[in-house]
């Protein structure tokens, strides 16, 4: 596998895992990294307009993972750029890149998120239900909690747990199970064939008491 496929692969991985934690503000160093990221592919492919060439990866994040996407992507950036390069990152990137590891960067220690976080049980079902009674937006709930905010909570809580009046100690369950498994279930929307059916059956196992309920709605699985 050449290295183009596989810094187009983190690449990815990397957005994704940026929209599923919170997104650029929520995630300053993540951010930072894709558009490091962004840069060293824009060399790689000797690429002039980059805003073109932008809109052309930022595209293909937003689609499922698999052969053809990734291929089109290449095809795309190759006509955007002077030449066709194969190869040409720097020894250092190669390495961060084929063992999917975040790349380093010097930045200032944030603060955490949530210095407030609520841990206990009982503190926090006693906050998701002063929530329930005072209809709270998730937003102001998750940080306290220490949730992630993504698409399964925001189900979870929003749909579940305000509308239709799901039982607290089963949605508080699900929310710290779906924060724990970030990355498998934003994989399983964004992958295809078996590889998909392989997360399902994983997820299945972790005890969430909405997760199947979620995957049927949305039609995850065919």
């Amino acid at each position: 596998m050449n290295i183009d496929v596989l810094v187009l692969k983190y690449y990815h991985v990397l957005t994704y895992k940026l929209m599923m934690l919170g997104g650029a503000e929520e995630n300053p160093e993540i951010q930072e990294e894709v558009l490091a990221l962004e840069e060293d592919i824009f060399e790689n492919f000797s690429i002039i307009n980059k805003d073109r060439s932008r809109e052309i990866i930022r595209e293909f994040s937003h689609k499922p993972l698999s052969d053809d996407t990734i291929n089109e992507a290449l095809i795309r950036l190759n006509k955007e750029g002077r030449t066709i390069t194969m190869g040409t990152l720097k020894p250092d990137k190669v390495d961060k890149v084929v063992k999917e590891k975040p790349v380093k960067k010097s930045v200032t220690p944030r603060k955490p998120a949530a210095s407030n976080k609520i841990v206990d049980e009982e503190s926090s079902i006693k906050l998701l239900e002063e929530a329930r009674k005072q209809n709270l937006t998730r937003k102001q709930v998750f940080k306290k909690l220490g949730i992630n905010d993504m698409v399964y909570t925001e189900y979870v809580y929003g749909r579940l747990f305000l509308k239709e009046d799901e039982d607290v100690k089963k949605v508080l369950h699900d929310l710290r199970i779906a924060t724990d498994s970030v990355l498998q279930l934003g994989s399983l929307v964004f992958t295809t064939g078996a590889e998909k059916y392989k997360i399902f059956d994983e997820l299945k196992q972790k005890g969430f008491h909405f997760f199947e309920k979620f995957v049927r709605e949305n039609n995850l699985i065919g």
